[in-house]
């Protein structure tokens, strides 16, 4: 199941659309003095210079809740152009923003369009940010104050599109809306055995009911692959103990892809990021595969034992 998806924009979803826009307003007007492009409009009327047959506005969706709108302008024959661009404010921090460039861009792409274009205020620091990270880092035109007649210098950003995009391998915070995708990672019964003990449905319910437990889905691009999750527990006295990679696994479709190898390396930049000065993890002595892993990683087996799974730590600061 996609976790992203973009659909052409309808009167059906007018109201969440306008809630979007009415959230969206105060920002753009913060950063470049003017409102968004509101959705479902005749962008004729908006801007003349643009015909409604090349203008397009998609909702973007996580799941089936509309969390966002971006207009699109189809400059062929080598080019697509983004007008407007917005996510919700709870729907932030969870990578769904580079998962619906990524859809537009695969949707363009096949189209055989090359290019993709935009403008970005420069008081817009969120924004430059997401979209240098999403690869438009290439500079085409400077626009100052009264040419475009806004409070801000706005530069016009390019990237070239690809029909081979690079993986993208990333943590999406669990929640009790998203819990069900677990129902989609399936893992054999030997995986469980050695990295789990509990199915991932019931993995997910034991980490909602562990107060310090951080459950993540794994995935790769647009699609659930695995499933970790992390403890933060402050009250253990012994520093050296209160941080756990607790669960990790990948969807038995996945394995031997090099997909744990790359989730394992965003985990620990993750525990990183919050200054943790070492990661402890336990799984079966017998677990050669997982123990072969961690050991890349820089775990080293302390000798203890939590019943008959071995310990491992890794110190990272």
């Amino acid at each position: 199941m996609s976790l992203i998806t973009l659909k052409p924009s309808t009167a059906v979803e007018k109201n969440a659309l306008n809630g979007i826009f009415e959230e969206a307003k105060p920002h753009f007007n913060n950063v470049e003095g003017r409102d968004p492009i509101p959705p479902l409009e005749n962008i004729e009327s908006i801007i003349p210079e643009l015909s409604n047959d090349v203008c397009h506005c998609l909702s973007i969706f996580y799941l089936n809740t509309i969390i966002g709108y971006l207009w699109v302008f189809e400059d062929y024959p080598s080019s697509m152009y983004i007008l407007h661009f917005y996510i919700s404010k709870r729907y932030r921090n969870c990578g769904f923003g580079k998962l619906a460039i990524r859809e537009l861009e695969n949707l363009y792409a096949e189209k055989q369009l090359k290019k993709a274009e935009l403008v970005v205020s420069t008081n817009n620091y969120v924004g430059l940010k997401f979209w240098k990270s999403t690869g438009f880092d290439k500079i085409i035109n400077i626009y100052n104050v009264n040419q475009i007649e806004t409070n801000s210098v706005e530069i016009e950003l390019q990237k070239k599109l690809t029909n081979e995009p690079e993986d993208w391998i990333h943590l999406l915070p669990v929640n009790e809306k998203n819990s069900f995708l677990g129902n989609n990672v399936v893992v054999t019964s030997e995986q469980i055995h050695s990295n789990l003990v509990l199915s991932i449905p019931e993995a997910i319910q034991s980490a909602f009911v562990t107060e310090y437990a951080e459950p993540y889905f794994i995935c790769l691009n647009n699609e659930v692959i695995g499933y970790a999750a992390l403890v933060f527990d402050q009250t253990i006295p012994n520093e050296e103990d209160r941080y756990w990679l607790w669960q990790f696994t990948i969807d038995k479709s996945y394995q031997n892809k090099g997909y744990g190898t790359k989730a394992l390396e965003i985990i620990v930049e993750h525990f990183r990021s919050k200054s943790v000065p070492v990661i402890t993890l336990s799984t079966k002595s017998d677990n050669d595969n997982a123990l072969r892993l961690y050991k890349k990683f820089g775990f080293t087996l302390t000798g203890e034992t939590n019943g008959d799974e071995v310990i491992l730590k890794k110190y990272i600061n």
